[in-house]
């Protein structure tokens, strides 16, 4: 639904006539045999089977007045109806608090903790993270090795990775390309 929208907006706003055709749009890239690499297809080709079921879907929502459900919560805004809010709530209240790096899901049985992952890091490197710069194309690199490391052995989700201090400035969605990065590197 949101992804539908989304692509929609550039002809509800009057830029073009068809949305695949809008150029800042990944649209015209989906089921295209010549995408670029830099384009996460697989979820939005699963999504709609086919460039004509997104094309349809897409155009259906072109037509809307209506806007995706937006749910105002003190998490924040949320998109979703009234139904689905109750399992977010649940959701979030489970992984706030100081405690929020902690594990609290069964499924992370066998994941290091936070700590020993950062020690044996900085050990297995010679280098202290507090003091290496992350703008660096060094520190960089470090920081690539440092989330592989929190994902693999730390079992950590992107969103508790972008809080921590090395992190700080990096937008969550880049973190995916980065993870992916490092693991194509180190293949």
């Amino acid at each position: 639904m949101a992804i539908s929208y989304v692509l929609a907006n550039p002809v509800k706003a009057g830029l073009v006539q068809d949305f695949i055709k809008y150029p800042w749009s990944s649209a015209g890239e989906y089921f295209s045999k010549d995408r670029p690499k830099h384009v996460d297809h697989v979820f939005v080709e699963a999504l709609y089977g086919s460039k004509r079921e997104m094309s349809e879907h897409v155009h259906n929502w072109q037509g809307r007045k209506a806007e995706l459900p937006v749910i105002h919560t003190e998490m924040g805004a949320l998109l979703a109806d009234e139904n689905g809010v109750g399992l977010l709530t649940e959701k979030f209240e489970r992984r706030s608090g100081e405690e929020s790096l902690e594990r609290k899901r069964k499924d992370d049985l066998g994941f290091e903790p936070l700590q020993k992952v950062y020690q044996e890091f900085e050990q297995m490197r010679e280098i202290n993270l507090d003091k290496i710069d992350l703008d660096s194309r060094q520190g960089q690199k470090l920081r690539r090795e440092l989330l592989l490391q929190l994902k693999d052995r730390g079992g950590l989700k992107y969103r508790e990775i972008a809080r921590l201090p090395e992190f700080a400035g990096v937008r969550m969605n880049s973190l995916g390309s980065m993870y992916r990065h490092e693991k194509k590197v180190k293949k």
